[in-house]
């Protein structure tokens, strides 16, 4: 962007002009890669850095799921593709980090409405997001990172998953019958 801003030298000799003008430009942020949800960065279960300074909001709202303290939308998002490896109990967590934010869930298509989150977390630790559910191996999710009311920053973002336990075997020493 560019913008004129008008700066003022308070001058104490009579008749001098005490304004000058200059332009000046501002250079922007660089968008993170997985600003949108088409090129969302593919992540197994594990540790992965993100930030969403830079970010711009490309998720729709979602009043019903993630209203939070009258914020409804999760604004300035990065994107997270989520291949799950087991069949069990996935947890995201964004513990630690460094703004207020705020986490949503979709399933493996990109939303294209409001209110398509599955899950959605705020505050979970502090100002940070957490997040369980249950998931199959081969399922994929779009995990989507933002902030509430404009914020930003930077964390670590930790997926976990937690395979389910084997079923019981079947009974390998039957009673004999009649006893």
């Amino acid at each position: 962007s560019e913008f004129r801003l008008r700066f003022r030298v308070i001058s104490f000799q009579n008749g001098l002009d005490d304004w000058f003008v200059d332009d000046i430009s501002v250079v922007g942020l660089t968008p993170p890669a997985n600003d949108a949800c088409a090129a969302a960065t593919i992540t197994p279960a594990g540790s992965h850095p993100f930030t969403t300074v830079g970010a711009t909001t490309d998720g729709p709202n979602e009043p019903v799921l993630c209203s939070f303290a009258g914020f409804t939308n999760i604004d300035r998002d990065v994107w997270f593709r989520y291949p799950v490896q087991c069949t069990g109990i996935a947890t995201i967590s964004l513990c630690g980090a460094s703004f207020n934010a705020k986490m949503a869930v979709y399933g493996s298509a990109c939303p294209s409405q409001p209110g398509t989150a599955l899950y959605c977390s705020d505050d979970f630790c502090g100002s940070a997001p957490e997040i369980t559910f249950p998931v199959v191996a081969g399922s994929i999710y779009r995990i989507r990172i933002g902030g509430v009311n404009n914020a930003t920053g930077s964390g670590t973002m930790v997926i976990t998953c937690t395979p389910s336990a084997p079923p019981c075997p079947a009974d390998i020493d039957p009673q004999p019958s009649g006893n």
